[in-house]
């Protein structure tokens, strides 16, 4: 299946800020997920988008079985566990991590222990995880930005960077958004772009290269 499937050309994350039971509990400032932010516009419906193709967050990963749990969005999300076996295409699933984008082709009955037979999951958001630090160049400190699954950040080092989630931008060119509170309660989205090798960030109007470890 080319790369450029239905969901990765169009996906658009607008905040990945829950994950499992916890998609009633909102951070203050943080927008709940909807469908239409990763869904087709030509879609005409959240979750299941044809007989064979699912879109939604993952929500889970079985223990005890080969499984995978995503979650669709909306009033009514659904959600639903595809079994993977030895046979699943996962050339382009980068990851699977709880909160991340997933599009998930199956087959046979979704309501019936469907198998999946391909995974797809965007490369930024797997790149994105993680610790990224730089030094002040003026007080020689440390400065860290934390990203974590389902769109948690945390800030150390840089006071003006009100950050309460981040969200992928476009994952073809690595570009994620850190969404902030200006000073007057107002949300303020700020770009970040990740190095096509994941090894260093670059975050807009700011000189320091944040580095991965």
């Amino acid at each position: 299946m080319n790369t450029k499937t239905l969901f990765l050309a169009s996906v658009a994350i607008s905040a990945l800020l829950s994950c499992g039971n916890k998609t009633n509990q909102e951070t203050e400032g943080q927008d709940s997920l909807t469908a239409e932010d990763f869904i087709p516009n030509d879609s005409d419906a959240p979750g299941l988008i044809n007989d064979s193709t699912f879109i939604g967050i993952i929500d889970g990963v079985g223990t005890t079985t080969h499984s995978i749990v995503l979650i669709s969005t909306g009033e009514d999300p659904d959600t639903v566990a595809f079994n993977v076996d030895d046979e699943t295409d996962q050339t382009n699933c980068h990851a699977i991590l709880e909160g991340s984008p997933c599009q998930i082709v199956f087959k046979g009955d979704i309501n019936d222990d469907p198998v999946a037979t391909y995974i797809e999951t965007p490369k930024t958001y797997d790149d994105a995880i993680g610790r990224w630090t730089a030094e002040d160049p003026m007080s020689g400190k440390p400065i860290c930005i934390e990203l974590n699954v389902c769109g948690e950040i945390k800030v150390k080092g840089l006071k003006d960077l009100r950050a309460v989630s981040w969200k992928i931008a476009n994952d073809d060119l690595g570009e994620i958004t850190i969404v902030t509170k200006g000073y007057e309660g107002e949300d303020v989205d700020v770009k970040a772009t990740i190095a096509k090798d994941g090894k260093t960030l670059a975050l807009e109007n700011d000189n320091n290269v944040y580095v991965k470890n």
